[in-house]
């Protein structure tokens, strides 16, 4: 996953983004009858601050689309 923040966040960083910019990947399981992706962070431009955390998010689908914005409170 890589999302670019806007220039206003650029100067903000925390556990998920760094100078307005997160880049992760790992793997992720899919609980459909709870509408859950849960991501399994392997790597991230934040280091160790990530890495090893599982990341839940409550997803709703949408036919025709991967998926949509996360439902609910963000991360």
């Amino acid at each position: 996953m890589q999302l670019m923040y806007p220039r206003s966040a650029k100067d903000l960083s925390n556990d998920y983004f760094q100078n307005g910019y997160e880049a992760s990947f790992g793997s992720y399981d899919v609980d459909e009858a709870k509408h859950m992706l849960t991501h399994h962070v392997q790597g991230s431009n934040t280091g160790g601050l990530l890495v090893g955390k599982d990341l839940p998010r409550v997803y709703q689908y949408t036919r025709g689309r991967e998926a949509d914005h996360p439902v609910g409170p963000a991360r």
